[in-house]
């Protein structure tokens, strides 16, 4: 008996009608290029306007340099702080010298004058903080460090581009590398993932994150005997570390060898009694070997631990219903669905226990459920 995976149910999200080719390339060739030369054309005028008065470059220079320091500070994307400081720079230098970047403009009403010189500012700072962001070496960790929440909030795909902007401008950091991998681990690109991960492992042999990323990887790519090669490699580094004892029970449970995968869960509880995946893990192999009354222990441990613990009570309900009793494992099944609601193996577990009991109805109801959510 073992834990059930989830079941994943894939929507296809509609999209939009793709546009013709010829506007695609009119737009890539033509259209975007022209407005590049443009905006870059008016930054230059901008510029060479700035350096005929040192009073106002400054000005300029100080004021994006601020704005950018604080963006830093906010961890914000760096643009918008030195946008808003160039605005800023240039209506103060505007006010207090006597200075237009736009001269002709001086026919219409000041508030127009000064309206202008901010959104001048405002171009100019573009360019200052994109050379800013490439020469300041505390931006790299910034962006790994809002690549981390977007990581763990389920937005690999942002992540992996902000890592990648991380290694460019800290490329001897091997935490970058295997941060990206793990990114790459979340989007099932393997081949990506190994890569990073390897590349983390040359950086800095001794990080135990690489060698246990990489050991996942190497599992969902099949190749078990390498990831345990690895788990072995991270337990030299960190002997104490009760996740890669609990990471080496999974993947010499899945691997048949029981008995090493129970030791290795075992020692993994006795470094960490809290870690409630472990329970589950060593009462699968329990179960497995018909010690259902020690599978149920530990079992009853993980659900006071985690207390919607699906699976937890998953796997207690399908014990329960193979030593027949039903009620319990009705009860066991109820918690599950109540848990992760969207689980068809909970409904289908519990439409047979149902059946076992001649709750006829109640079985069609959740057999009909489990249909909605995962057709068979």
């Amino acid at each position: 008996m073992s834990v059930s995976e989830p079941e994943v149910t894939v929507v296809e999200v509609p999209r939009e009608p793709a546009r013709p080719v010829w506007w695609r390339r009119l737009m890539r060739f033509s259209v975007r290029p022209l407005l590049m030369l443009a905006y870059l054309a008016i930054v230059g005028t901008l510029i060479v306007r700035l350096w005929d008065d040192v009073t106002t470059f400054i000005v300029f220079c100080v004021a994006m340099t601020v704005g950018l320091v604080v963006d830093r500070r906010l961890e914000g994307p760096g643009y918008i702080g030195a946008a808003i400081a160039g605005m800023l720079g240039g209506m103060f230098a505007d006010a207090q010298f006597n200075f237009s970047l736009l001269d002709s403009l001086n026919m219409w009403s000041r508030g127009w004058t000064v309206l202008t010189v901010a959104v001048c500012g405002a171009l100019v700072s573009f360019p200052y903080a994109f050379i800013w962001r490439r020469l300041d070496p505390q931006w790299g960790q910034v962006v790994a460090r809002k690549a981390q929440r977007k990581l763990e909030r389920g937005h690999a795909d942002s992540a992996l581009a902000q890592y990648t902007y991380a290694i460019e401008t800290h490329p001897g950091e091997a935490i970058h590398f295997n941060n990206r991998g793990l990114a790459y681990l979340r989007l099932a690109k393997y081949a990506e993932a190994l890569q990073d991960f390897s590349e983390a492992l040359n950086l800095n042999p001794r990080l135990t994150a690489g060698y246990s990323n990489r050991a996942n990887c190497f599992l969902q790519l099949g190749d078990a005997e390498r990831a345990l090669d690895d788990l072995a490699k991270a337990l030299d580094c960190e002997p104490q570390n009760a996740a890669l004892h609990y990471q080496r029970g999974v993947v010499l449970r899945r691997l048949g060898d029981t008995q090493r995968g129970y030791d290795s869960l075992t020692q993994a509880l006795t470094l960490d009694p809290s870690l409630s995946t472990a329970y589950v893990e060593r009462a699968t192999i329990l179960a497995a070997s018909k010690k259902a009354a020690a599978a149920i222990e530990d079992l009853n441990r993980a659900v006071w631990i985690t207390p919607d613990y699906g699976a937890a009570y998953h796997l207690r309900g399908q014990i329960n219903a193979e030593r027949r009793n039903f009620t319990g494992a009705i009860q066991d099944f109820t918690a599950a669905i109540r848990a992760e609601p969207n689980q068809a193996t909970y409904y289908r577990s519990r439409a047979a226990a149902y059946e076992a009991t001649s709750y006829f109805a109640e079985s069609r109801a959740d057999l009909d459920r489990a249909q909605q959510l995962a057709p068979q």
